[in-house]
């Protein structure tokens, strides 16, 4: 098991000065951001060797902006998974990881429709690449296999968060992880009390802990990837130890 970071979580803004906080913070990999990367394949490359961080997953958080759910942004979307495709597989990335968050929140029926479509364009776009495609997003278990069941590619998966459907839909994250654990393929982590600010790892009511003994329990292999807001390194590190700990790792 692997424990890193995503870069829009680091507290610097240029890209060189988040490489190297990732590596002093004693982490092993950093998840980036289409935003970033796409176009700066070579660069991103050479701070990756430079700093020995591997890059598990390219995020598409342009879909934090540009709804999932709206057909009016269907194609600036698709443009968007078709950088993402190349991006990742010029950098050898194996996953990417697609939020259904801000303005890509599924709350309607046509919501969830509109966002089948987008998956299903993605995952044609990543055919014969080995890519594997994360829906992280809010619904219940029964919605998110209905996600997997309408969308029909062996290429999309589910990507955990530890507190995201608690915080967002009041949901049990522990269910849910258990529920779905099969069709998994990585794991934001992260907590907070309610919907509120976030707090170092155990010490929210998202149930981090438990989700962790799961985890374990079913000897997950994967990467951890940190999503807490971070302002200082000494925080990133109280929370990896928290990690270590929790898993005996």
């Amino acid at each position: 098991m692997k424990i890193g970071i995503c870069e829009w979580n680091i507290p610097h803004k240029e890209t060189a000065a988040r490489f190297e906080w990732a590596a002093q913070a004693g982490l092993q990999g950093l998840e980036i951001d289409l935003e970033n990367a796409g176009g700066n394949e070579a660069r991103f490359r050479d701070l990756s060797n430079h700093w020995n961080l591997e890059l598990p997953t390219l995020g598409i958080n342009a879909c934090c902006n540009h709804s999932m759910c709206d057909p009016a942004e269907f194609e600036f979307l698709k443009s968007e998974f078709e950088s993402a495709v190349k991006t990742a597989v010029e950098l050898g990335i194996p996953k990417l990881q697609v939020p259904s968050f801000v303005k890509s929140f599924i709350e309607t029926d046509a919501d969830f429709e509109q966002t089948v479509q987008c998956f299903q364009q993605l995952c044609k776009l990543a055919e014969g690449t080995g890519l594997l495609i994360g829906t992280e997003n809010a619904l219940s278990a029964e919605k998110q296999l209905e996600l997997l069941d309408r969308v029909d590619s062996d290429q999309l998966k589910i990507y955990f968060d530890t507190r995201n459907a608690f915080a967002m839909s009041r949901l049990d994250s522990a269910e849910i992880l258990e529920t779905l654990y099969p069709h998994i393929c990585e794991v934001h982590i992260k907590d907070g009390t309610d919907n509120g600010p976030s707090q170092p790892l155990g010490k929210g009511n998202s149930g981090f802990f438990q989700c962790l003994e799961i985890l374990a329990a079913k000897n997950y292999t994967g990467w951890l990837l940190l999503e807490n807001e971070y302002t200082t390194l000494q925080a990133c590190q109280t929370d990896i130890q928290t990690t270590r700990s929790a898993l005996n790792i």
